[in-house]
Parts: C-alpha cells; sequence; structure tokens
C-alpha cells in the first residue's frame, strides 16, 4: 500500500494543519471521503468525491488533496504500482 511520508499519523496532522474552512454562517459536522490514485512517482492524480457534503466543503477537501506532497508509492513484487486510495475529511463547522 501507499504511504504518506511520515505514516498515518503525519497524514492526519498534514489535514489538520492545512484545512482551510470556508466562510460562512456553518452549524454542522461533516465528512467528506475523497478517492485518489497515489502514481508509481508518488503522484496523486484521479481525486474524486465518493461522499460528500457542501459544494464548498467538497472543494476545500479537493483542493487539499491537491496540496498533499507525493507519497511513497505502492509496490507489487518491488515494482511501484498504481492504488487507488481512500480517505475521510473531517469537518467541524460551529
Amino acid at each position: 500500500m501507499p504511504e504518506f511520508p511520515g505514516g498515518i499519523d503525519s497524514l492526519f496532522a498534514f489535514i489538520n494543519n492545512n484545512l482551510t474552512y470556508p466562510a460562512g454562517d456553518f452549524d454542522f459536522e461533516a465528512r467528506v471521503y475523497v478517492a485518489f490514485i497515489v502514481e508509481p512517482d508518488g503522484s496523486i492524480s484521479n481525486k474524486c468525491i465518493i461522499r460528500g457534503s457542501e459544494e464548498l466543503i467538497n472543494t476545500e477537501a479537493l483542493r487539499l488533496i491537491d496540496k498533499m506532497p507525493k507519497w511513497k508509492p505502492g509496490k507489487c513484487n518491488d515494482i511501484a504500482v498504481p492504488v487507488r486510495y481512500i480517505i475521510p475529511i473531517r469537518f467541524k463547522l460551529y
């Protein structure tokens, strides 16, 4: 499986440190599931929302994925291969 630089804890720290909440009067909690491909060179492609929320929230989740550094790619028989990955991004808007 592919790995974010520094592991899963670093991935969620990256999300928490780089998440920008949209301006507006929101009062709800949302979880957006984003799917993407980690390519053999570690880059991210084919990102999409597989379960989303409000349009502004979905847009922010995709922007966050675009901002990610290159990942350690997944391998099969010691050969880097593209791997689909899904992560939840949680928004608390109060």
